[in-house]
């Protein structure tokens, strides 16, 4: 028995008293015969919940002669099947079917009427497994973006207890400077000003009121880390409770640039010798250290910088500065 689910990730969904197929023969539906199956095509224009026989969607000589016949279906022994729609959409169809080995008036009828049984179960069987595949889906698409955010991200549970962090907030934290996690796993600054700072925020945003805040923390001979903290709200029904977290967001001033002169070019349409000016600017060299360094004349990078004022419409300095850094602080980590 097979409940089929064409576009799903990995189908069949269930597989179930198959005593002649193998392990084998499941691999290779879902690999490539899943998709030249053609008794498919079919089944959508038939009733949903209606039990069909596949000699109603082909004639069975022509069945005999496809590739999917041959290949696939008789060297299992079956010879025909039996399926109904259970859902299906313009993108979409989920069928439930029965092959069997030879096809008789009271094997059918026994088999329509059970799988007319099975249908609102296996049905309920594949939206669930869906929403599943769906929610697995969401948090792995929100753990990548979370792993390449530019700055730090922790959560904490109602306890203060830190319960997920990205790799940025896992550098910051494993120097020890500024910030670190305790022993029971509580998230606390290194400045006792800035702990008890960083206590309040946190129960502020575990409290009623949901408050949140900022924070400077002082690093040893390093620029402080700014740090805000805020509720992120989880369902509010269920026997187990609200599931609100904190969400703590780490800024390190200190940390290079996730991007490159090359991405500077990408987003500003610049050549590349305007491209590695502006980067030199924004890492705070003037134009003279910079000429040096690429051994270029004076001249030559002042040409480059007009030519940089007329694309960004900037005329100073500065300017081109500002929006090369706001770029460089919304960039995230390229994907690995």
């Amino acid at each position: 028995m097979y409940l089929l689910d064409p576009q799903a990730r990995d189908y069949p969904l269930l597989v179930a008293d198959n005593t002649r197929s193998t392990t084998d023969h499941i691999a290779t539906y879902r690999e490539h015969y899943g998709f030249i199956n053609p008794w498919l095509p079919h089944l959508p224009g038939h009733p949903r919940g209606y039990v069909s026989h596949s000699s109603e969607m082909i004639v069975q000589d022509e069945m005999k002669e496809t590739t999917f016949f041959n290949e696939w279906i008789a060297p299992q022994g079956y010879d025909y099947c039996l399926g109904t729609v259970l859902s299906y959409d313009t993108n979409r169809i989920m069928v439930m079917s029965m092959m069997v080995g030879e096809s008789t008036s009271d094997l059918d009828a026994a088999t329509r009427r059970m799988l007319t049984r099975l249908a609102p179960h296996a049905e309920r069987v594949a939206q669930l497994q869906r929403k599943v595949i769906g929610l697995e889906a969401a948090a792995a698409h929100s753990n990548d973006a979370l792993d390449r955010v530019p700055f730090g991200v922790l959560f904490l549970d109602r306890n203060g207890h830190v319960s997920k962090t990205n790799p940025t907030a896992e550098r910051l934290l494993a120097e020890r400077d500024g910030i670190l996690v305790n022993a029971i796993g509580q998230l606390r600054a290194t400045d006792a000003a800035a702990q008890v700072r960083l206590t309040a925020l946190v129960r502020a945003a575990l409290g009623s009121s949901g408050a949140g805040g900022l924070a400077t923390v002082t690093r040893g001979g390093r620029t402080a880390l700014s740090i805000m903290v805020t509720p992120l709200r989880g369902p509010r029904t269920g026997w187990w409770g609200p599931l609100d977290v904190v969400g703590v967001f780490i800024n390190d001033p200190d940390a290079p640039p996730t991007i490159s002169a090359a991405h500077l070019a990408q987003a500003f349409g610049l050549t590349g010798a305007e491209s590695r000016l502006l980067w030199a600017l924004a890492e705070g060299k003037t134009i003279g250290t910079y000429a040096e360094e690429a051994a270029l004349s004076l001249h030559t990078v002042r040409g480059t910088l007009k030519i940089l004022f007329a694309k960004m419409d900037c005329h100073r300095q500065s300017d081109l500065v500002r929006k090369a850094t706001a770029l460089m602080r919304f960039a995230v980590e390229p994907h690995r």
